[in-house]
């Protein structure tokens, strides 16, 4: 029995560390689902009311899928380009050609 406790709480430990130990740039590969669209320029509430009510196709349609160097997305037509993420993970570049 104490053979088994003691295997549990190795498992749960190696999976916390190797999740924790993701860069940011793991973290984020995968498929995003776009909710919220920020433009951090604006500081008018009109102007963000404005460009959110813009992009309202994007937030109802769109999804981003990360791999490694390349982005794409599929609307309004499907794009491709290439993406980075400071270290701290609070900064993504995307460029889309």
């Amino acid at each position: 029995m104490k053979q088994i406790k003691l295997l549990s709480v190795l498992v749960i430990f190696l999976t916390l560390t190797v999740s924790c130990n993701k860069t940011p740039h793991d973290k984020l590969i995968g498929e995003w689902d776009v909710t919220k669209i920020v433009n951090s320029t604006m500081t008018e509430q009109d102007d963000i009311d404005f460009f959110n009510e813009m992009n309202k196709d994007v937030l109802d349609k769109e999804v981003f899928t990360f791999t490694n160097d390349k982005i794409t997305k599929s609307f309004p037509e499907k794009t491709e380009g290439t993406w980075e993420i400071d270290e701290k993970g609070k900064i993504l570049t995307i460029d889309w050609g």
